[in-house]
């Protein structure tokens, strides 16, 4: 019996295999391989490991360079911890598909294989350019150290640039916004939890955008839409304070606000005043928020509305039925005990237009909400897909104890 233990001990299932490979290994030298296989294994490695494999060889060196070229999308951490920090910071903050991003950008932006750890000196970020020249998304977990970047010019086909504030005193510099200036084809700039950070008052890049989103931010708003062009198109707006007064004062002088407000497409509308959400004057605010945007914003074909369900039904589809062109809506922290009335069905407006249909719930008990499954085939008859879940999944598990913490934690 102690045999068959050593046995078992030290003879896997997997140690032949093994065997096999060193034999393979002692028959000839590893760049004897052809470079497409030396290619497929050097892409099991992670990013990091990939960089200093490029020590070993001029070979591998030349393999590796020609494999970075063709990165599209890096997220960037100082450590570690600021990527495990990052992972669950994202839940305070609504998100669309145009923020996130769609296809191959949506599963694989800051996963392992798109991982860039620079540490305390961000030495890395000072070769960007030399090392990435074609990566066009790009997350920055925002420290000092990212300040390195700015040592050097941006990637010449970046696009997408994503800033998240892990801490509220960690102050973004202002060269890192003239950095920003210096990219001439950004189209998509994120921006999540700056909250004290103040946006300059001047800044060129916000005029070329075609998506803006900005989630957790303390500082006045109105100079900061004031500046978008023409060419905006997606638009998300997520823990700010913003009074309804100033941008219907906003609109109404300016020209070019009204241009851009009547381009935008996808639009997304989170928590944008503050008081406790069951408040009396709280709902009020989401219905005058609502009906502005939906009065201004008669072009968008894809909407997400957080708080909306606060609304009594009949207000919130009278405000929709604004919108002619909309196919696609996402009404995300639904609560099992949000106020509501049954209402008049004779009287009920059909949203004809909306061919999908999203129903984000803060639990699972949420979820099984019977009130929504009667009303949803009434107010939208022509829906080709519907959901109706909970709105918040961590590793994995949909509606868990973790997730539904840092709901109610959003929430309140």
């Amino acid at each position: 019996m102690l045999y068959q233990h050593q046995r078992h001990l030290f003879f896997p299932q997997h140690y032949l295999l093994l065997l096999l490979l060193l034999k393979m290994l002692m028959t000839f030298h590893l760049n004897a391989l052809p470079e497409d296989c030396l290619r497929l294994i050097l892409e099991k490695v992670t990013l990091m490991e990939l960089l200093s494999l490029r020590l070993v060889c001029s070979r591998w060196r030349l393999v590796i360079e020609q494999m970075c070229r063709r990165r599209r999308s890096l997220a960037v951490f100082e450590c570690l911890q600021d990527q495990l920090e990052f992972s669950s910071m994202r839940y305070y903050f609504l998100e669309n598909a145009a923020a996130a991003g769609e296809g191959q950008r949506a599963r694989s932006f800051a996963a392992g294989d798109s991982v860039l750890i620079i540490g305390g000196g961000g030495v890395l970020l000072r070769h960007l350019a030399d090392l990435f020249p074609n990566v066009s998304s790009l997350l920055l977990l925002y420290s000092h150290a990212c300040l390195t970047l700015t040592e050097r010019p941006p990637p010449p086909s970046l696009t997408s640039l994503t800033i998240v504030s892990k801490r509220r005193s960690t102050e973004i510099a202002a060269k890192l916004w003239s950095w920003i200036d210096d990219i001439d084809r950004l189209r998509s700039l994120s921006l999540f939890g700056l909250f004290d950070n103040r946006l300059p008052l001047r800044l060129q890049a916000l005029s070329r955008l075609e998506l803006f989103s900005l989630s957790g931010y303390s500082d006045d708003l109105v100079p900061v839409v004031g500046q978008f062009g023409p060419r905006l198109r997606h638009l998300l707006l997520d823990r700010l304070s913003l009074p309804v007064s100033r941008l219907e004062t906003l609109l109404r002088e300016s020209a070019q606000c009204r241009q851009w407000a009547a381009g935008v497409r996808h639009l997304s509308i989170g928590s944008l005043n503050t008081g406790m959400v069951c408040a009396k004057g709280y709902v009020e605010k989401i219905t005058h928020f609502l009906a502005f945007f939906c009065r201004h914003f008669t072009q968008v074909t894809s909407l997400q509305v957080r708080f909306a369900l606060q609304i009594p039904l009949s207000r919130l589809v009278a405000e929709l039925g604004r919108l002619p062109a909309l196919t696609e809506l996402r009404l995300a922290q639904i609560g099992s005990n949000n106020p509501r009335t049954e209402p008049d069905r004779r009287t009920l407006q059909c949203l004809t237009s909306v061919r999908r249909l999203f129903l984000e719930c803060t639990t699972a008990k949420a979820a099984q909400d019977t009130f929504w499954k009667f009303w949803i085939p009434v107010i939208f008859p022509n829906l080709e897909t519907w959901s109706l879940a909970p709105e918040c999944s961590f590793n994995g598990q949909s509606g868990s104890s973790y997730g539904r913490r840092l709901n109610h934690m959003r929430v309140q």
